[in-house]
């Protein structure tokens, strides 16, 4: 079966779209997929996609995806984005990307953690489909008072955008960068001007692990990984391949926090996790002073907050099906089941998949 990817002129050369093609092409060898790459202009001028019911799409630029996606649509092809989410608002039937809100709110709590109470996001480029996500989750964060003049957005020049933020260092103890490229290069001129650093001043990003592997870069980084992005994104071809009545499937990668220098190696120590409180009133407590209500009002809030991939792994969890082998049956990757497991476990105070099973069995049955 051929797989076709659509590429933004100018973005074959980029690392990240190399890194996406290298995870499409894992994927394309163990399915027997034919891959074809091309790029093209969003208005598909000169790409005949008469054969074509899906294909995958990569691309840097917000508009362009989004003009490329109505050109699809209205040619009756459906699209799998890479490095997109539902959040940025294109209709597509597939999303292969990171958890850039989880990578945000890490590095926000890890400044938060060590003591970094004014923290400014650095390098945003308005037309990115990533950055936007993370400057949302940034401006949005209920543990900073963040505000638009702490967004620094790129303008052109990456230089005059590192001098326009020094003039203002004084007024911060910790930067985020929306990438590890912007971010060793502010890093770099930081520290050419012998500006008050060596780990009292918080430098952190995002930044791809495959390139870290072996690496000296000295910041530290939410991972992400654009080959398991490229890879997940021919899960979803698949899927959409073989079922026709999905509205639509996002896959998301979780970062994993790599602490280095640029903080000063210090280590990211998260609030503890606390059990839900259950308020109660005054005298005899109400029902809140029940425990069987109370464990029903808390699975309620579990289930309240879990999307379809929640509830699905919680079935196979039932099952007691092993998480590499549930990743394999929803088609997502093992890490994210990890993490979405970790979040349930957060939401109602637990610590082993063993008490969340025994906790949710009586109100699934």
């Amino acid at each position: 079966m051929k797989t076709v990817v659509l590429i933004q002129k100018g973005d074959s050369s980029t690392h990240w779209t190399s890194l996406y093609l290298e995870g499409l092409k894992n994927g394309a060898k163990q399915s027997g997929y034919e891959l074809e790459s091309m790029e093209c202009s969003s208005d598909l001028s000169g790409i005949d996609l008469s054969d074509e019911d899906i294909i995958i799409a990569i691309g840097s630029s917000y508009s362009w995806m989004s003009e490329l996606c109505y050109n699809l649509h209205k040619n009756g092809t459906k699209a799998v984005l890479l490095g997109y989410s539902r959040e940025n608002k294109i209709i597509a039937e597939g999303y292969s990307t990171a958890d850039y809100t989880g990578g945000m709110k890490t590095l926000v709590e890890y400044s938060i953690s060590n003591g970094k109470k004014k923290i400014a996001l650095f390098g945003v480029n308005s037309d990115s489909p990533t950055d936007y996500i993370k400057q949302k989750v940034f401006l949005e964060n209920q543990q900073l008072s963040a505000s638009e003049s702490d967004v620094f957005t790129f303008e052109g020049n990456s230089l005059e955008l590192c001098d326009r933020f020094i003039k203002e260092i004084d007024n911060y103890d910790s930067i985020i960068c929306v990438n590890d490229v912007i971010a060793f290069i502010l890093y770099k001129r930081i520290t050419a001007y012998d500006i008050r650093y060596a780990g009292n001043f918080f430098v952190s990003a995002f930044g791809d692990v495959t390139y870290r592997k072996n690496s000296l870069s000295p910041i530290t980084v939410a991972g992400i990984s654009c080959v398991n992005m490229g890879y997940n994104s021919l899960k979803i071809f698949k899927r959409l391949k073989s079922t026709g009545n999905i509205s639509y499937i996002t896959i998301k990668d979780s970062c994993v926090l790599d602490i280095r220098s640029s903080t000063g190696n210090k280590p990211y120590c998260p609030a503890p996790i606390k059990k839900p409180e259950i308020k109660t009133r005054a005298g005899n407590g109400g029902i809140f002073g029940d425990e069987t209500i109370n464990k029903i009002i808390t699975s309620e809030k579990l289930l309240a907050d879990c999307d379809s991939l929640d509830i699905d792994i919680i079935y196979e969890l039932l099952k007691k099906t092993p998480t590499d082998i549930i990743a394999e049956k929803l088609y997502t990757s093992e890490s994210t089941v990890k993490y979405r497991i970790k979040n349930m476990l957060k939401c109602v105070g637990l610590e082993k998949k063993s008490q969340l099973i025994e906790f949710i069995l009586p109100y699934l049955k």
